[in-house]
This record gives C-alpha cells, sequence and structure tokens, in this order.
C-alpha cells in the first residue's frame, strides 16, 4: 500500500515550531502560536469583542452567535494546507492571522481578524503574524 497517496488526509501535529514570544512597548508579553481545536472557547471570546464593522469585512454580513460549526472550522485546522497564528495578551486571543492554501502554494491567501483595540495599541501586528 503506498501511504504517500494518503498523505494529504492526515491531520499533521501540533507545529509548536512556530511558537514565539513578542514584548510589546509597554513590556506585556505576547504569545504567538498555532490555534489549537481547544481554543474554541477563546475565539468566541474574541469574536464577542470585535465591532459590527470587523464582523461584517471579514465575514460579509453581521453574526450574532457564531454556530459550533463555523468555531470548529476555525480552530480545528489541519496545519498543512492552513494555519492560523494568535496572538495572545494576558491568555486572551487578541489577533488571528491566517493563511489558506488554495492554489498548490503558488498562491495563497492571508486573512486577519483582530480587537481593534489591539491593534492601535501596537502597530506592525500582521508583520509578526506573517
Amino acid at each position: 500500500m503506498n501511504l504517500n497517496v494518503q498523505n494529504h488526509l492526515v491531520i499533521r501535529p501540533y507545529p509548536s515550531r512556530y511558537e514565539a514570544l513578542w514584548r510589546l512597548p509597554d513590556n506585556q508579553l505576547v504569545v504567538l502560536r498555532p490555534i489549537k481545536r481547544e481554543d474554541e472557547l477563546r475565539w468566541l471570546d474574541m469574536f464577542h469583542q470585535l465591532s459590527e464593522d470587523s464582523i461584517r469585512y471579514r465575514f460579509f454580513h453581521i453574526i450574532k452567535e457564531p454556530p459550533h460549526e463555523m468555531r470548529v472550522r476555525y480552530c480545528n485546522i489541519d496545519y498543512d494546507r492552513e494555519i492560523a497564528i494568535v496572538a495572545e495578551v494576558r491568555a486572551r486571543i487578541s489577533t488571528i492571522g491566517a493563511l489558506v492554501n488554495e492554489y498548490g502554494w503558488k498562491k495563497a491567501l492571508y486573512v486577519t481578524l483582530f480587537e481593534i483595540c489591539f491593534a492601535i495599541l501596537i502597530g506592525g501586528v500582521a508583520y509578526r503574524l506573517l
């Protein structure tokens, strides 16, 4: 049996090599790390902090309460065709940057979702997530 044929179907292990620490100008520590499936409630907490405009710009319509299936889709990723890096400040997700492979890694889609107060507090968060 040729296992290489099915390699693309396997969920990759958590890529801890992408974990990093970053210190803000006010000396707060930011943890940059790949999102985990256990982050669903933290993702939801961050979602509830977003403005209606932020939600509309990211999801193209207003969502009051994202369904469980949507939260799972954003938190339970395969790390092979996509990766989402979260920025945690004081154990809260404040920013998410996702890179999604839709074109065989010749081209990819990069999207961010962040609390506006966090984005104003520090410049260059998207650069750090890249």
